[in-house]
């Protein structure tokens, strides 16, 4: 249950970002192996020629330092 609060929270706060004028990519991907199952992109907006990629396992923990990096800038 913690898993799917925390994905609540998360998603929100894309959205947000999104809404200040950013594009933001969450890929699943099924021919990768496992520790790549995931990518999340962010580009745009305030980023202007700058953007954040990241592949791996861990759903939340990308979409966690995706926002980090979006606050952060």
């Amino acid at each position: 249950m913690v898993y799917r609060v925390n994905m609540i929270t998360y998603l929100d706060q894309v959205e947000s970002i999104a809404q200040e004028g950013c594009t933001i990519v969450i890929k699943f991907d099924g021919e990768r192996d496992k520790k790549n199952f995931y990518t999340v992109v962010l580009s745009g907006g305030q980023l202007k020629d700058d953007y954040f990629r990241k592949d791996g396992a861990d759903l939340p923990l990308l979409l966690r330092e995706m926002i980090n990096f979006y606050k952060n800038y």
